[in-house]
């Protein structure tokens, strides 16, 4: 899923985007950057 569509995707009322570079961050989450730099179109899929 495009990184922009998930975090329109999670409903809050504080910004998701911080959470989301922290699931990254414990390699929770896999965000490919061998096909876009990060930006909305980064593609994030769930490490499993």
């Amino acid at each position: 899923m495009p990184l922009g569509e998930l975090l329109k995707s999670i409903r809050s009322e504080v910004d998701p985007a911080p959470a989301v570079m922290a699931l990254a961050c414990a390699d929770l989450l896999v965000l490919d950057f061998a096909s876009e730099p990060l930006g909305p179109r980064t593609i994030a899929r769930s490490r499993s």
